[in-house]
Protein backbone atom coordinates (compact mmCIF):
# COMPACT_ATOMS: atom_id res chain seq x y z
CA UNK A 1 0.00 0.00 0.00
CA UNK A 2 1.06 4.05 -0.79
CA UNK A 3 -1.70 5.76 1.30
CA UNK A 4 -0.44 9.24 -0.11
CA UNK A 5 -0.53 7.79 -3.91
CA UNK A 6 -3.74 6.04 -3.24
CA UNK A 7 -1.95 3.21 -4.52
CA UNK A 8 -3.19 -0.55 -3.72
CA UNK A 9 -0.14 -2.93 -5.30
CA UNK A 10 -1.47 -6.68 -4.94
CA UNK A 11 1.77 -8.34 -5.70
CA UNK A 12 2.16 -12.22 -6.25
CA UNK A 13 5.43 -13.87 -7.45
CA UNK A 14 3.17 -16.29 -9.66
CA UNK A 15 1.42 -13.36 -11.24
CA UNK A 16 1.56 -14.52 -14.98
CA UNK A 17 0.08 -17.74 -13.72
CA UNK A 18 -2.97 -15.50 -12.69
CA UNK A 19 -5.46 -13.57 -15.17
CA UNK A 20 -5.48 -10.83 -12.82
CA UNK A 21 -1.81 -10.84 -11.53
CA UNK A 22 -3.05 -12.24 -8.29
CA UNK A 23 -3.87 -15.24 -7.14
CA UNK A 24 -5.11 -14.56 -3.61
CA UNK A 25 -8.88 -13.29 -4.46
CA UNK A 26 -10.25 -13.23 -0.58
CA UNK A 27 -7.12 -11.07 0.44
CA UNK A 28 -8.42 -8.35 -1.92
CA UNK A 29 -11.37 -7.20 0.09
CA UNK A 30 -8.89 -7.45 3.25
CA UNK A 31 -6.42 -5.06 1.78
CA UNK A 32 -9.25 -2.88 0.22
CA UNK A 33 -11.07 -2.96 3.48
CA UNK A 34 -7.25 -1.65 5.14
CA UNK A 35 -6.95 0.84 2.55
CA UNK A 36 -10.28 2.45 3.49
CA UNK A 37 -9.34 2.73 7.38
CA UNK A 38 -5.92 4.31 6.74
CA UNK A 39 -7.64 6.90 4.00
CA UNK A 40 -10.75 6.90 4.29
CA UNK A 41 -13.35 7.97 1.21
CA UNK A 42 -11.75 8.12 -2.48
CA UNK A 43 -11.16 5.85 -4.54
CA UNK A 44 -8.05 3.83 -4.64
CA UNK A 45 -5.93 2.90 -7.75
CA UNK A 46 -4.97 -1.09 -7.97
CA UNK A 47 -2.62 -2.48 -9.64
CA UNK A 48 -0.64 -5.96 -9.89
CA UNK A 49 2.49 -7.63 -11.43
CA UNK A 50 1.14 -7.58 -14.72
CA UNK A 51 1.46 -3.64 -14.19
CA UNK A 52 4.69 -3.04 -13.08
CA UNK A 53 7.62 -3.70 -15.99
CA UNK A 54 10.40 -5.75 -15.14
CA UNK A 55 8.68 -7.38 -11.92
CA UNK A 56 10.51 -10.56 -11.02
CA UNK A 57 9.01 -14.00 -11.53
CA UNK A 58 8.98 -16.83 -8.46
CA UNK A 59 10.12 -20.35 -10.65
CA UNK A 60 9.45 -22.82 -7.99
CA UNK A 61 7.76 -23.21 -4.63
CA UNK A 62 10.72 -22.69 -2.42
CA UNK A 63 11.27 -18.84 -2.80
CA UNK A 64 8.12 -17.02 -1.74
CA UNK A 65 9.43 -15.01 1.37
CA UNK A 66 12.34 -14.05 -0.48
CA UNK A 67 10.40 -12.58 -3.50
CA UNK A 68 7.66 -10.92 -0.77
CA UNK A 69 10.81 -9.52 1.06
CA UNK A 70 12.08 -7.99 -1.90
CA UNK A 71 9.09 -6.98 -3.40
CA UNK A 72 8.16 -4.77 -0.75
CA UNK A 73 11.77 -3.50 -0.29
CA UNK A 74 11.82 -2.17 -4.04
CA UNK A 75 8.70 -1.14 -3.86
CA UNK A 76 8.98 1.18 -1.36
CA UNK A 77 12.13 2.39 -2.58
CA UNK A 78 10.79 3.20 -5.89
CA UNK A 79 13.50 0.93 -7.00
CA UNK A 80 14.08 -0.66 -10.51
CA UNK A 81 14.09 -4.37 -9.96
CA UNK A 82 17.12 -5.69 -10.37
CA UNK A 83 17.03 -9.22 -9.21
CA UNK A 84 15.47 -12.56 -10.42
CA UNK A 85 15.16 -15.86 -9.39
CA UNK A 86 18.64 -17.23 -10.19
CA UNK A 87 20.07 -14.84 -7.16
CA UNK A 88 17.68 -16.23 -4.52
CA UNK A 89 20.57 -18.47 -3.14
CA UNK A 90 22.72 -15.07 -2.43
CA UNK A 91 19.23 -12.88 -1.30
CA UNK A 92 18.89 -15.18 2.03
CA UNK A 93 22.79 -15.30 2.51
CA UNK A 94 22.50 -11.45 2.49
CA UNK A 95 19.38 -11.09 4.23
CA UNK A 96 21.19 -13.03 6.94
CA UNK A 97 23.72 -10.58 7.15
CA UNK A 98 21.50 -7.72 7.29
CA UNK A 99 19.13 -9.02 10.04
CA UNK A 100 22.51 -9.95 12.59
CA UNK A 101 23.89 -6.51 11.74
CA UNK A 102 20.80 -4.45 12.27
CA UNK A 103 18.92 -6.68 14.86
CA UNK A 104 18.08 -5.12 17.92
CA UNK A 105 19.69 -8.13 19.91
CA UNK A 106 20.55 -7.27 23.35
CA UNK A 107 24.76 -7.51 23.74
CA UNK A 108 25.13 -7.55 19.69
CA UNK A 109 26.75 -5.06 17.98
CA UNK A 110 28.19 -4.62 14.57
CA UNK A 111 30.18 -8.17 14.61
CA UNK A 112 28.75 -9.69 11.34
CA UNK A 113 28.07 -6.78 9.34
CA UNK A 114 28.93 -7.70 5.70
CA UNK A 115 31.91 -4.98 5.32
CA UNK A 116 33.80 -6.89 8.31
CA UNK A 117 36.14 -9.35 7.61
CA UNK A 118 34.27 -12.35 10.51
CA UNK A 119 31.40 -11.40 8.20
CA UNK A 120 32.74 -12.12 5.23
CA UNK A 121 33.71 -15.87 7.17
CA UNK A 122 30.52 -16.18 8.00
CA UNK A 123 29.27 -15.46 4.56
CA UNK A 124 31.43 -18.51 3.23
CA UNK A 125 30.68 -20.76 5.97
CA UNK A 126 33.61 -20.36 7.72
CA UNK A 127 32.84 -19.34 10.76
CA UNK A 128 29.78 -20.04 12.52
CA UNK A 129 27.56 -17.28 13.71
CA UNK A 130 27.01 -16.39 17.65
CA UNK A 131 24.58 -14.90 19.13
CA UNK A 132 24.65 -12.06 21.74
CA UNK A 133 28.26 -11.18 21.18
CA UNK A 134 29.38 -9.27 24.06
CA UNK A 135 30.10 -5.36 24.06
CA UNK A 136 31.17 -2.46 26.72
CA UNK A 137 28.65 -1.70 28.98
CA UNK A 138 28.77 1.83 30.21
CA UNK A 139 30.06 2.61 33.63
CA UNK A 140 27.84 2.75 36.73
CA UNK A 141 28.72 4.31 39.82
CA UNK A 142 25.50 3.69 41.71
CA UNK A 143 25.98 0.15 41.60
CA UNK A 144 28.28 -2.94 39.97
CA UNK A 145 27.66 -3.24 36.71
CA UNK A 146 26.62 -6.84 35.13
CA UNK A 147 28.91 -9.39 33.89
CA UNK A 148 28.81 -9.57 29.99
CA UNK A 149 27.17 -12.02 28.99
CA UNK A 150 29.84 -15.03 27.78
CA UNK A 151 30.00 -16.52 23.92
CA UNK A 152 28.97 -20.24 24.01
CA UNK A 153 32.17 -20.89 21.67
CA UNK A 154 34.77 -19.43 23.86
CA UNK A 155 37.06 -20.92 26.26
CA UNK A 156 34.45 -19.00 28.50
CA UNK A 157 31.66 -22.04 30.31
CA UNK A 158 28.31 -21.43 31.22
CA UNK A 159 25.67 -23.36 33.36
CA UNK A 160 24.62 -25.38 30.42
CA UNK A 161 28.18 -26.04 29.24
CA UNK A 162 29.00 -27.43 32.64
CA UNK A 163 26.74 -30.13 31.71
CA UNK A 164 27.94 -33.35 29.96
CA UNK A 165 27.35 -33.60 26.30
CA UNK A 166 25.05 -36.51 26.41
CA UNK A 167 23.43 -34.81 29.00
CA UNK A 168 23.07 -31.86 26.54
CA UNK A 169 22.04 -33.65 23.65
CA UNK A 170 18.74 -35.46 25.70
CA UNK A 171 17.80 -32.29 26.87
CA UNK A 172 18.34 -30.83 23.11
CA UNK A 173 16.07 -33.96 21.43
CA UNK A 174 12.91 -32.26 24.28
CA UNK A 175 13.90 -29.00 22.46
CA UNK A 176 13.19 -30.64 19.29
CA UNK A 177 10.19 -32.84 20.01
CA UNK A 178 8.66 -29.42 21.52
CA UNK A 179 9.50 -27.13 18.35
CA UNK A 180 10.01 -29.87 15.48
CA UNK A 181 12.92 -29.40 13.38
CA UNK A 182 13.38 -25.81 12.78
CA UNK A 183 15.42 -26.04 16.31
CA UNK A 184 17.91 -28.08 15.06
CA UNK A 185 18.67 -25.09 13.10
CA UNK A 186 18.19 -22.57 15.60
CA UNK A 187 20.25 -24.75 18.08
CA UNK A 188 23.18 -25.01 15.92
CA UNK A 189 23.00 -21.60 14.99
CA UNK A 190 24.16 -20.83 18.72
CA UNK A 191 26.80 -21.73 19.30
CA UNK A 192 30.01 -24.21 18.19
CA UNK A 193 29.49 -26.95 21.04
CA UNK A 194 25.61 -26.85 20.12
CA UNK A 195 26.34 -26.92 16.58
CA UNK A 196 28.85 -30.17 17.24
CA UNK A 197 26.15 -31.49 18.84
CA UNK A 198 22.63 -31.43 17.02
CA UNK A 199 24.55 -32.20 14.01
CA UNK A 200 25.63 -35.81 15.20
CA UNK A 201 23.65 -38.88 12.68
CA UNK A 202 22.97 -40.14 16.49
CA UNK A 203 21.47 -37.00 17.82
CA UNK A 204 19.37 -36.35 14.68
CA UNK A 205 18.78 -40.28 14.50
CA UNK A 206 17.81 -40.28 18.51
CA UNK A 207 15.27 -37.14 17.83
CA UNK A 208 13.92 -38.37 14.61
CA UNK A 209 13.34 -42.08 16.27
CA UNK A 210 11.32 -40.07 19.89
CA UNK A 211 9.02 -38.12 17.50
CA UNK A 212 7.87 -41.64 15.19
CA UNK A 213 7.20 -42.69 18.82
CA UNK A 214 4.94 -40.38 19.72
CA UNK A 215 2.71 -40.57 16.63
CA UNK A 216 2.88 -44.50 15.75
CA UNK A 217 2.02 -47.01 17.87
CA UNK A 218 4.30 -49.65 16.97
CA UNK A 219 3.05 -52.13 19.49
CA UNK A 220 -0.51 -52.22 17.52
CA UNK A 221 1.24 -52.99 14.31
CA UNK A 222 2.98 -56.04 12.55
CA UNK A 223 6.29 -56.16 13.31
CA UNK A 224 7.36 -56.11 9.14
CA UNK A 225 5.74 -52.69 9.37
CA UNK A 226 7.83 -51.58 11.97
CA UNK A 227 11.05 -52.47 10.36
CA UNK A 228 10.15 -50.91 7.46
CA UNK A 229 8.75 -47.63 8.56
CA UNK A 230 11.12 -46.84 12.00
CA UNK A 231 14.14 -46.29 10.19
CA UNK A 232 16.61 -42.60 10.03
CA UNK A 233 15.50 -40.15 7.28
CA UNK A 234 18.86 -38.75 5.27
CA UNK A 235 19.44 -35.15 3.82
CA UNK A 236 19.50 -35.59 -0.17
CA UNK A 237 20.00 -32.69 -2.91
CA UNK A 238 17.03 -31.55 -4.98
CA UNK A 239 17.59 -33.19 -8.41
CA UNK A 240 16.10 -29.87 -9.69
CA UNK A 241 19.09 -27.94 -11.42
CA UNK A 242 17.59 -24.31 -10.56
CA UNK A 243 16.93 -25.46 -6.86
CA UNK A 244 19.56 -28.32 -5.81
CA UNK A 245 18.54 -27.38 -2.08
CA UNK A 246 19.04 -29.92 0.85
CA UNK A 247 16.06 -31.71 2.33
CA UNK A 248 14.79 -33.96 4.70
CA UNK A 249 14.52 -37.42 2.44
CA UNK A 250 11.97 -39.44 4.67
CA UNK A 251 11.04 -41.64 1.69
CA UNK A 252 7.77 -43.63 2.18
CA UNK A 253 6.31 -43.93 5.17
CA UNK A 254 5.62 -40.93 7.75
CA UNK A 255 5.91 -37.86 7.30
CA UNK A 256 5.92 -34.39 9.91
CA UNK A 257 7.95 -31.65 10.94
CA UNK A 258 10.01 -33.57 13.84
CA UNK A 259 7.10 -32.04 16.55
CA UNK A 260 5.96 -34.27 18.92
CA UNK A 261 2.24 -35.91 18.34
CA UNK A 262 1.93 -33.92 15.19
CA UNK A 263 1.92 -36.44 12.02
CA UNK A 264 1.41 -34.86 8.74
CA UNK A 265 0.42 -37.78 6.89
CA UNK A 266 1.78 -41.59 5.87
CA UNK A 267 2.41 -42.51 2.30
CA UNK A 268 2.96 -45.87 1.17
CA UNK A 269 4.65 -44.78 -1.96
CA UNK A 270 6.87 -41.92 -2.72
CA UNK A 271 5.61 -39.94 -5.21
CA UNK A 272 8.66 -37.84 -6.03
CA UNK A 273 11.92 -39.27 -5.65
CA UNK A 274 14.95 -37.62 -5.42
CA UNK A 275 13.19 -33.59 -5.34
CA UNK A 276 11.80 -31.78 -2.28
CA UNK A 277 8.72 -30.67 -3.42
CA UNK A 278 6.09 -31.28 -5.82
CA UNK A 279 6.88 -28.21 -7.68
CA UNK A 280 10.58 -29.21 -7.91
CA UNK A 281 9.71 -32.53 -9.17
CA UNK A 282 6.83 -30.86 -11.96
CA UNK A 283 8.90 -27.63 -13.16
CA UNK A 284 11.53 -30.74 -13.52
CA UNK A 285 9.17 -32.19 -16.16
CA UNK A 286 8.51 -34.79 -13.83
CA UNK A 287 5.03 -36.14 -15.73
CA UNK A 288 6.47 -35.44 -19.18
Amino acid sequence: MKPLQKRLIFLDSLYTQWEQGFGHKPYRSILRAVAQRLVPGGQWKEESGLDIEGLPQQSYGIDCGVFMVMYSWYMTLDAPFDFNVLDMAYLRRWWCKVLLENLEIEGHGKRFAHFTTEGKRMGDGLLAPVFRVPRKRALVTEAPSLPAKKKCCSGETTAILQLPDDIISRIFVLVVLEDGDPAILNLALTCQKFHSIVCQPLFLEEAHFSWLDSVVEWKSLPPQHRDKYRRPYTISQCRYMLCRGLYKDCGAGYKGNGQRGVLQGFYSTEDYPGYCSWDCFINDGGLD
